[in-house]
């Protein structure tokens, strides 16, 4: 099994619940064109862009900021930008990889569960 976590990702006056597959494989964190379509971006308006390569995929990209929050968390709700390469593909899933993500939470596996733990790091401190 993959882990997936939970988020709430917000652009402007836009919100959604997503869920992402953890990919500590992954260089970058990489957004489907339909989430970034439904956070109201605008591809034209960025211009900051690059290409994605990997297993399966290879498009064309913007960065697009947005905050995200985790919502299993709400007494701790901590917003954190995250960066993502939007892709001009549609791909299956939202990708959450080593790039800012893995700086922002910690991880903790429990594999009799087959459940992901997880915290937000302050200044060293949990």
């Amino acid at each position: 099994m993959m882990p997936h976590l939970q988020m709430t990702l917000r652009n402007g006056d836009k919100s959604i619940d997503v869920s992402g597959l953890v990919d500590s494989g992954a260089q970058v964190n990489i957004m489907p064109y339909e989430v970034g379509l439904r956070l109201g971006a605008y591809w034209h308006k960025l211009s900051i862009g690059g290409n994605v390569l990997g297993p399966g995929i290879e498009s064309e990209s913007k960065l697009l900021c947005v905050i995200a929050e985790n919502p299993l968390l709400p007494e701790k709700r901590i917003p954190s930008i995250l960066v993502f390469r939007w892709t001009k593909k549609s791909i299956p899933q939202l990708i959450f990889g080593q790039c800012n993500f893995f700086a922002i939470l910690t991880y903790a596996f429990i594999v009799r569960r087959i459940t992901l733990k997880y915290g937000v790091e302050i200044e060293g401190r949990q």
